[in-house]
């Protein structure tokens, strides 16, 4: 089993691992296992909100074979992943292996139920730390959430009553620290890494003008 947090760009798994007992990924010399932050397997936990099998008869399994938890398992063992994403700007993983059978529906379940009480429980015994090293500060989400909403950088700075040049640095600080090279790849990598959710953005998010309901 692997449990961890899951860096911001740039950063390293230092740090963030909770927990390890998988074979073949940590040597005597290197107690931390070996695992990028770029693996496969946390790249796509980024992004997933159920957990998923990597197995070699599914078709994402050639994008997903170069994980370091793939190269230590059996050539027909399944490896399950299950992302914690129900704490922003929070992320995590928890990631099994050893399967000598194709879990279902039923096991995923589980497997999910697991990953949310044990985050959950680090989280509530101040074990970790919900903000992440990287990440954005309240202000510099709260930019780029009204950006994603279309904002112009004028009407930001009228909304939160800042300069029209502070609005334009949140944006830079944030476009760097997400690794980004404009402003919609900025939103895109703030709604990916947990910096801004969209979802929870709409209860405060300001009204559109020149929209009416029918």
């Amino acid at each position: 089993m692997f449990l961890t947090g899951l860096p911001m760009p740039g950063r390293t798994l230092e740090m963030l691992i909770l927990y390890s007992d998988w074979p073949g990924l940590a040597e005597p010399s290197m107690p931390l296992p070996q695992v990028r932050p770029d693996d496969p397997a946390l790249e796509l936990a980024l992004i997933a909100h159920w957990p998923f099998v990597i197995a070699p008869e599914q078709a994402c399994y050639d994008e997903l074979k170069g994980s370091r938890f793939c190269e230590a398992e059996s050539p027909e063992g399944a490896v399950i992943v299950a992302p914690f994403q129900s704490h922003n700007p929070y992320q995590g993983v928890l990631i099994a292996g050893g399967l000598d059978h194709r879990p279902g529906g039923p096991e995923l379940g589980a497997m999910n139920d697991l990953t949310m009480a044990a985050f959950s429980r680090l989280l509530g015994m101040d074990e970790m730390m919900a903000e992440r090293a990287g990440g954005l500060s309240p202000r510099e989400r709260r930019v780029v959430e009204l950006t994603a909403f279309g904002k112009t950088a004028s009407e930001i700075a009228e909304m939160l009553q800042i300069s029209h040049r502070t609005v334009h640095a949140h944006l830079q600080n944030a476009s760097g620290k997400l690794d980004a090279r404009n402003k919609t790849q900025t939103v895109v990598e703030a709604i990916r890494y947990g910096q801004i959710s969209l979802a929870a953005s709409l209860a405060k998010a300001p009204p559109r003008t020149g929209f009416q309901y029918s």
